[in-house]
């Protein structure tokens, strides 16, 4: 496996791991959808079925009342494509904060590999307002306008900037606080330019939190409880890409670890490894840790016992 891209780039040194030298941070957050993607023209288009020829004409043509299993059964729609799933990863933020300047072919390339932003009409994640819909949303695609993802990498890596530069302690580039300034969150803070240049540490800060905690809502970052057929676990998850790409921002900015919730004493602690989601985790505490052999241990006799109930071939 090649080694992820940032480890060699310099610009955003100052937020990299500690211990693995990464820009994204170990965290259980929860997986990204991937459905397909297709470059058409100045958009992207995501699709639950295959993308052109007599077929997607007939899928536009489609009268909304009709539900897509209806369609299905005349013959009017394909077969429904499997959609993939990724967990947030290496190379995630990074390359997203490089696709301010990118071609259309490398956003494309990016969207088929971690996803949509889900961005309704007003060029906004879902997230920033609950009537919002997707844009052409049908039930079988929708678009994104490329301007749009540019746009967000652009502030994605303004605010990384941001926090270089107050972590330095050196003074803030004009291009990333013109490029905060000119967000709506951002406006707020326009009569106050020539003082954040200058230096003024409290209103930066202020400033930089200020667009984070508006990325964190928009993309509706919380603890989610989800569970399989043996346990229930707690993740930190949002919607979709963008959701993570706030959450991954979040974590490089305050330079932290990922965070997990203990099995034994529920408390959330910072994490050394990156936490499956679907394993007990436990912290550091002695109690813990002896309840973490306990649970080993009754593990290991159930298996056992399931073993011995198995009747032999």
């Amino acid at each position: 496996m090649p080694p992820p891209p940032n480890q060699s780039d310099s610009t955003f040194e100052s937020l990299f791991g500690y211990d693995d030298g990464l820009l994204e941070r170990r965290a259980a957050h929860a997986r990204l959808m991937v459905p397909q993607v297709e470059l058409v023209g100045d958009s992207l288009v995501f699709a639950r079925y295959p993308i052109g020829g007599t077929e997607a004409r007939r899928v536009r043509a489609r009268d909304d009342r009709e539900s897509d299993e209806d369609l299905l059964e005349f013959g009017l729609l394909p077969k429904r494509l499997a959609v993939r799933s990724i967990r947030p990863g290496p190379g995630m933020l990074f390359r997203f904060v490089e696709l301010g300047t990118a071609d259309n072919a490398e956003i494309r390339d990016y969207a088929h590999k971690w996803g949509p932003l889900c961005l309704c009409r007003h060029r906004l994640p879902l997230g920033h307002h609950p009537d919002c819909h997707l844009l052409g949303w049908g039930g079988h695609s929708w678009w994104e306008p490329l301007d749009a993802w540019r746009q967000f990498a652009r502030v994605a890596k303004a605010m990384l900037g941001f926090a270089v530069s107050l972590h330095e302690g050196s003074r803030i580039r004009e291009a990333d606080c013109d490029v905060l300034l000119s967000q709506p969150w951002g406006r707020l803070f326009l009569d106050h330019r020539a003082k954040l240049l200058s230096g003024h540490r409290q209103g930066n800060l202020f400033l930089l939190t200020h667009g984070i905690q508006q990325w964190l809502l928009m993309g509706r970052v919380c603890p989610r409880i989800h569970y399989t057929d043996k346990l229930t676990y707690l993740r930190i998850g949002g919607d979709g890409l963008f959701g993570a790409l706030a959450y991954a921002i979040t974590l490089a900015v305050t330079r932290s670890r990922g965070m997990a919730l203990c099995t034994a004493c529920s408390r959330l602690y910072v994490s050394i490894r990156q936490p499956s989601g679907t394993t007990r985790t436990y912290c550091t505490r002695p109690e813990c840790q002896r309840q973490r052999g306990q649970d080993a241990k009754s593990d290991y006799v159930r298996r056992k016992r399931r073993n011995r109930r198995k009747p032999a071939q």
